[in-house]
């Protein structure tokens, strides 16, 4: 019984709370991480003998951290709340000049379609005269050839 007991509490220790399942209910909180960088002297040679004193050049040298912060969740509602309430008061300053606007831009999109109806009707009258000229040199050939051939077979010589 002991032994089933052991068996049972070391499955639950290994596979119960694990470490991810802990840091992912930590995130789900408000916890936040963040990396700072710090930067640090640090002596990286010693020269002797410039303008007869002993001197130390530092370098820089960038160290990061990793930084938790805790962000509540009240914090983060009211951030959004503040933020959503902003575009509101936008959204009502400007609701005048924005209906404005679109009526605006409707009444140049009618302008513009009706320009472009305008347009597409003088290309359709230019077409038809086009074809007219077309139609008329056509009839004047067979005309022409219709009386070459009459005067070809007619009695009186011209």
């Amino acid at each position: 019984m002991k032994r089933i007991a052991l068996i049972f509490l070391a499955v639950h220790l290994l596979f119960s709370c694990g470490a991810e399942r802990l840091h992912q209910k930590a995130v789900n909180k408000g916890y936040v991480h963040t990396i700072e960088c710090d930067t640090i002297k640090v002596p990286y040679l010693v020269v002797k003998n410039i303008k007869g004193k002993d001197s130390l050049i530092y370098r820089d040298s960038i160290v990061p951290r990793l930084v938790n912060n805790y962000i509540p969740k009240w914090k983060v509602r009211f951030d959004n709340k503040r933020f959503n309430d902003s575009l509101k008061y936008i959204r009502k300053v400007y609701r005048d000049s924005l209906k404005a606007e679109i009526k605006m831009h409707d009444d140049s999109l009618e302008a513009a379609i009706k320009i472009n109806k305008q347009d597409n009707k003088v290309i359709v009258k230019t077409r038809k005269k086009g074809n007219a000229n077309l139609w008329l040199f056509v009839i004047g050939f067979v005309i022409g050839l219709i009386t070459r051939y009459l005067f070809k077979f007619s009695k009186f010589n011209l």
